[in-house]
């Protein structure tokens, strides 16, 4: 058979290759469609492969050789390029991202065209003589190297990306890229040159083809890549929700916060003798819980608690609560049922059911001798044992009827007797530390706290 015939015959069979391709995997992909590409430029070198032979043969007009060699070696160069876009597309399912990705690519095939376009009239990669014999010039080297560069690369993405491919498609894409290199060295020396070709473009190409995926797989990929969209849009909707969920839950807390003080100015309103208490109780509260290493909202919560611990006190008669002098039994059984009235209050806020903690509890002590319930150390909630010393401090560092601010040594030395019986040991110490940091005793009720319940806030 003549060798141009092994050029026809491949081109036919490339042909028929194609629509092959069509019917059978009418579900487009990544991968058939670069896979398309590249059997057309097969098909398109092995054209003007037998053109440019036929033009120097047949010594056609010198125009016509530079043409068809020129497009011969572009087309080679374009498939080994295609074939490394090909194996790409298992990578980066979205061609955009795979063309973003491969720029360089693109740089070098645009300076090795350009190159091909200067070779005309200067002869750098080959020429012709008068006679119309074919000389190679003195960069004829970098049309192989042009085709060589990317399927070096195609071997070594293959092999960094090795898990995007399933092992039989891993093996003939890195047998078809060695054969790639090899089948030219072999032509060179021992095989007509036409029938290199040949085989290059048929036998390879039907090689790559056992590597695409079955209508089966795409079907099943393609049902991957729509739970891929799936998946994204829900992941959108989530944190639109909860972006949502949390403009509305700072909405809540605000709104908790400004409720909170609504509360406070009222129990304030209600006691005269302890305005702004409750604030300072609360800014305590939060500087122990920092102490004690709780985070932010942590510490905002115990803050709320301390803000409304004596909310209970809306309940006690305001005779009891104003009395100048020592209660009566009577009336003080009546005072101690503040932290059960504060807890019935504060236990219908359902979205913040541990609000009423300290209300409860901020009245017991470690030794069981405190009231409602007489709870021991081990039952006391620990945010109401922190609310309780900062309960106590408030207390003995504010103005009574009866006394004025106790010294900050005296009120030292109560919070360390207190350890163990009437406090927790490591938050009283905690407490002992915010003493003992405070050299210019600021931590006490101050005339300008009758007027604003929000101090340290």
């Amino acid at each position: 058979m003549y060798v141009a015939d092994f050029e026809v015959l491949a081109f036919f069979i490339l042909l028929f290759i194609s629509i092959y391709m069509r019917i059978k995997y009418s579900m487009e992909t990544e991968q058939n469609r670069e896979f398309l590409r590249l059997v057309i430029s097969l098909d398109a070198a092995n054209t003007f492969d037998v053109l440019g032979a036929w033009a120097i043969n047949y010594n056609w007009p010198p125009f016509l050789k530079y043409v068809f060699n020129t497009a011969y070696f572009f087309s080679c160069t374009l498939v080994a390029y295609i074939f490394f876009y090909y194996c790409a597309s298992y990578f980066y399912k979205d061609r955009q991202q795979k063309v973003t990705a491969l720029k360089f690519n693109q740089y070098f095939f645009g300076a090795y065209l350009a190159l091909l376009l200067v070779n005309i009239p200067t002869g750098l990669l080959f020429s012709f003589e008068k006679d119309g014999t074919y000389v190679r010039g003195p960069l004829f080297s970098v049309v192989m190297l042009a085709a060589g560069f990317y399927l070096l690369e195609n071997i070594i993405f293959i092999l960094r990306h090795r898990e995007a491919y399933s092992r039989h498609q891993r093996s003939i894409l890195l047998l078809f890229t060695v054969l790639a290199v090899v089948l030219p060295l072999l032509q060179l020396f021992f095989f007509p040159e036409y029938l290199t070709n040949f085989f290059f473009g048929t036998l390879m190409v039907f090689m790559i083809l056992l590597s695409i995926e079955t209508p089966d797989e795409q079907e099943l990929n393609a049902t991957i890549e729509n739970l891929d969209r799936l998946k994204e849009e829900l992941e959108e909707m989530v944190e639109e929700d909860t972006r949502t969920l949390r403009t509305t839950e700072q909405q809540l807390r605000n709104l908790t916060l400004q409720m909170s003080y609504a509360l406070t100015g009222a129990i304030d309103a209600k006691d005269r003798y302890t305005s702004g208490h409750s604030a300072r109780v609360a800014s305590y509260s939060r500087m122990l819980s920092a102490r004690l290493g709780m985070n932010e909202d942590k510490q905002q919560e115990i803050y709320l608690m301390g803000l409304l611990h004596d909310v209970g006190k809306i309940g006690v008669s305001n005779k009891i609560i104003n009395k100048p002098g020592k209660l009566t039994d009577e009336e003080y059984a009546a005072m101690k049922q503040h932290p059960v009235i504060g807890y019935k209050i504060l236990s219908k806020i359902t979205l913040m059911p541990e609000i009423s903690t300290g209300a409860r509890w901020h009245h017991e002590r470690p030794d069981g001798r405190g009231y409602p319930d007489g709870l021991t150390v081990g039952e006391i909630p620990y945010e109401a044992q922190i609310i309780a010393v900062a309960d106590s401090y408030d207390a003995m560092t504010s103005y009574r009827s009866y006394r004025g601010v106790m010294p900050q040594e005296a009120v030292r030395e109560q919070v360390e007797k207190g350890k163990g019986t009437q406090f927790n040991p490591r938050i009283a110490d905690c407490m002992l530390q915010l003493i003992d940091e405070d050299k210019e005793y600021r931590m006490h009720e101050t005339p300008h706290d009758k007027d604003d319940t929000n101090v340290n806030q």
